[in-house]
């Protein structure tokens, strides 16, 4: 095997990891991804992202954004290290007229350490 091949092989498995797993350092979520599998036009689906807070410090969620489709709910208080929570949401199949991945975007309070607020972005689909 070449240098080049071995380079390619080693980010083949790397690059993936960077799209997917998101550190933000304060938040861990079981899956950012859900598959809502198949959705009757006019079901309403539930489901929800488990999370830990990682972090040595208190994490609060600001504000979850969603599309017109979806609709969230979080804790609105703090979230000690160690503890878990859940941000569940439904689905509303009337609002869509085509599958498509959607994003559920969770905004923190916490500040990273370098000074950026943070910003994590989960994802579900569905299929008709």
């Amino acid at each position: 095997m070449t240098t080049m091949s071995k380079l390619l092989s080693v980010l083949f498995i790397l690059i993936p990891s960077f799209f997917y797993a998101q550190s933000n350092g304060f938040i861990e979520f079981e899956t950012e991804q859900i598959h809502l599998g198949k959705v009757t036009k006019g079901e309403k689906v539930d489901s929800l992202f488990k999370f830990t807070n990682v972090s040595d410090e208190d994490v609060v969620i600001e504000l979850v954004s969603t599309c017109e489709c979806t609709k969230a709910n979080w804790p609105k208080s703090k979230i000690k290290p160690g503890e878990t929570g859940e941000i569940p949401f439904t689905f509303d199949s009337n609002e869509k007229e085509k599958e498509e991945e959607i994003s559920i975007d969770v905004y923190l309070k916490n500040i990273d350490e370098e000074g950026n607020p943070v910003i994590i972005f989960l994802y579900y689909d569905y299929q008709y």
